[in-house]
């Protein structure tokens, strides 16, 4: 590590890049008993009704975007959505989602699964930084765990309350 590479460090503590989930983590079926995947469901409603009211079946997590976007304006941490499929690339959504988010990355579109470490190091390649100025977060153990095996510091999203303060204590 040169001595520019340990000064930026010690600048800055926390990550460079934030890389959210965005299934069950910034968005949910507004039927908490649905148990399906949200990709899944809007494939079924858009080959049943085509184009349909996005919002009465799904809703976005406002507060963890909040959140993420208030530490992007704060630290200048970049901040990228990392999902498997294309439902966050629906216009009512990308309306809401890109003032927060840098850009989008598809595990599927990058021929790689969120279950595997290798897909992490992918990221951090096309990110040009190391794993560990990453911060990954969802709601899947399996993809957690590839996160962590490739480096990446992680959460787990299981609600708005701690995910709030486990940002809150790497952030602060």
């Amino acid at each position: 590590m040169t001595n520019q590479e340990i000064v930026e460090k010690i600048k800055s503590p926390h990550p460079k890049v934030i890389l959210c989930d965005f299934s069950r983590t910034l968005c949910h079926p507004t039927d908490a008993h649905y148990l399906g995947g949200l990709n899944d469901l809007d494939k079924k409603l858009t080959a049943k009704q085509g184009s349909y009211p996005f919002f009465d079946h799904f809703q976005l997590n406002d507060q963890l975007l909040a959140a993420i976007k208030d530490l992007h304006d704060k630290y200048g941490t970049q901040t990228y959505i990392f999902t498997t499929d294309l439902i966050q690339e629906k216009p009512e959504v990308k309306q809401i989602t890109d003032p927060v988010f840098n850009g989008t990355h598809i595990a599927n579109q990058l021929g790689v699964s969120k279950s595997d470490p290798s897909a992490y190091e992918k990221l951090a390649q096309i990110l040009g930084i190391e794993p560990g100025e990453i911060l990954f977060i969802d709601d899947s153990a399996a993809n957690i765990q590839a996160a962590a095996t490739a480096g990446i510091r992680t959460i787990r999203y299981s609600n708005n309350s701690q995910i709030l303060q486990n940002l809150e204590s790497i952030f602060h």
